[in-house]
């Protein structure tokens, strides 16, 4: 887990437009787990996708019909919903 975090703070500071802004330890994990989160409900839901096209195998043009909705500022279902050990609730289409 440690590589993870070290990862997503190093993405994390790609965006900001100081050099000297930083960001604590406890943003960055969550951070990480929210997008740990992002993923898995990714994965999710191009199963679904090619489950519903009667496809053994998930490749990424169901990934790319699912991104739409993954992605939509308008939100929608409760990620605890699939997610009860969250520390957190935020919403995704």
């Amino acid at each position: 887990m440690g590589l993870i975090i070290e990862t997503v703070g190093k993405l994390l500071s790609l965006f900001f437009k100081d050099e000297k802004t930083k960001v604590s330890g406890d943003a960055v994990i969550l951070m990480a787990e929210m997008l740990k989160i992002f993923v898995e409900e990714a994965a999710r839901r191009s199963q679904k996708q090619a489950a519903a096209e009667d496809c053994d195998v998930v490749d990424i043009e169901h990934f790319e019909k699912i991104l739409p909705q993954l992605v939509s500022t308008h939100s929608t279902i409760p990620v605890t919903e699939f997610h009860s050990r969250s520390l957190f609730t935020f919403f995704i289409p």
